[in-house]
């Protein structure tokens, strides 16, 4: 999944993590220069991972959709 590159791919991963908790939750980057940032990425995916699942999940059967109606 590829969120950080567009906007628009950021605020519907927002959207859907809304859907699923109450606050916005974002994706966090590992830092090399901060040693906790692999520890709070790990955690935040953790936290997020049914959401990650569900979005990746919808993401792949609306491609296969589309490429069975064509």
């Amino acid at each position: 999944m590829q969120i950080r590159n567009s906007n628009v791919k950021k605020q519907r991963f927002s959207e859907h993590v809304k859907k699923y908790h109450e606050k916005d939750y974002r994706l966090i980057r590992d830092v090399a220069t901060r040693w906790s940032s692999t520890l709070l990425m790990i955690e935040r995916v953790l936290k997020l991972k049914d959401v990650c699942m569900k979005k990746h999940m919808a993401e792949i059967s609306s491609l296969l959709h589309r490429l069975l109606l064509t």
